[in-house]
């Protein structure tokens, strides 16, 4: 099938674009895989982890277990056939667009060129800058989250003392209710004892 100059142009522009467009997708699925754990640019930004936040007093943590890894394998592993999923698509509605549905092959190398062009230029970028990235956002997340959430504590520490106090006060009357109930008894108990000759009340 033969295809116009002008919509062959189209099509190994936006077969570029979308190349283009992929790479975005794939930082921003390694961008999402660093807020799970995975690491890239440790050697970079790994102290940050060490700085003590305002407000909330204590280094951004990050707690790494085996469950944790094989969640982070789950997530790679579908995140990868979204990816080619997308990629797949892409490809075939830009055929579909441009060329009525006849596939050509060179829409793949140029998909593929945009992509590694990507990668290999703004992608290096912003994985180097990715464990930043997720750190500034998870540290002001957090940070964000403490101020907002402070009333709260500091109510709920005021109502926590004051229930303790409640409790205390509360223990103490029973204690000493159980105290005289128990003289009480002991008393009449003794009485008792002592009318039957066990015991001498001294008068």
């Amino acid at each position: 099938m033969e295809i116009s100059p002008f919509l062959l142009t189209l099509l190994l522009s936006w077969s570029f674009v979308f190349g283009l467009i992929l790479g975005v997708i794939n930082d921003i699925n390694r961008i999402i895989r660093v807020f799970c754990g995975v690491r890239y640019s440790e050697k970079h930004f790994g102290k940050l982890y060490e700085l003590v936040l305002p407000v909330v007093h204590r280094p951004l943590l990050r707690g790494e277990n085996k469950f944790h890894k094989k969640a982070l394998v789950v997530l790679m592993f579908f995140q990868d056939i979204i990816f080619f999923i997308i990629a797949g698509i892409g490809i075939i509605l830009l055929n579909y667009e441009f060329n009525e549905g006849s596939f050509r092959f060179f829409t793949v190398v140029a998909v593929v060129i945009g992509f590694l062009l990507y990668y290999f230029t703004i992608g290096k970028v912003v994985m180097t800058l990715s464990e930043g990235i997720a750190f500034f956002i998870k540290a002001t997340f957090l940070v964000v989250f403490s101020i907002a959430f402070r009333p709260f504590a500091v109510l709920g520490a005021f109502f926590t003392k004051k229930f303790k106090k409640i409790t205390v006060f509360f223990n103490i009357a029973i204690a000493n209710i159980h105290k005289k109930l128990y003289n009480k008894y002991r008393r009449k108990d003794m009485i008792k004892k002592s009318l039957k000759g066990f015991l001498k009340i001294e008068k």
